[in-house]
């Protein structure tokens, strides 16, 4: 297992009510292929990489981690970032959680997540 995490935000806005379908949340499709390149060269294919979108009103808990087919060991996990108050969700069973200073747990639909400021330092 790598101790690297790999990192992308967006600028989009997704819904995590549309979970059923085709549409996935409004996630492109490209940005899985991305996220799975980066996967593949950053990680050796083998650890986390995780997209990180906007908070909405209909996207403030993290989406259920994604496993790309044909590629174990890899997963995608899917992050709301609150632009107002630089916190973002990270689920508290996510093997990279303990990266990141949390100051919080919150329990939503009875899963955990820890709320992490998001700081200079907290980055570097």
């Amino acid at each position: 297992m790598s101790d690297k995490l790999v990192l992308d935000t967006k600028w989009k806005l997704i819904d995590g009510t549309r979970a059923n379908g085709t549409d996935k949340y409004g996630l492109a499709q490209a940005d899985f292929y991305q996220l799975h390149a980066y996967g593949q060269s950053y990680l050796d294919g083998e650890g986390d990489v995780v997209l990180i979108y906007p908070k909405t009103d209909t996207f403030s808990k993290p989406l259920d981690v994604f496993d790309f087919p044909k590629a174990t060991g890899l997963r995608l996990w899917v992050l709301p970032f609150c632009l107002r108050e630089r916190t973002i969700a990270i689920p508290k069973d996510a093997p990279f959680a303990a990266n990141f200073n949390c100051a919080s747990t919150v329990a939503v639909q009875g899963r955990e997540f820890e709320i992490s400021k998001l700081t200079e330092s907290a980055l570097t």
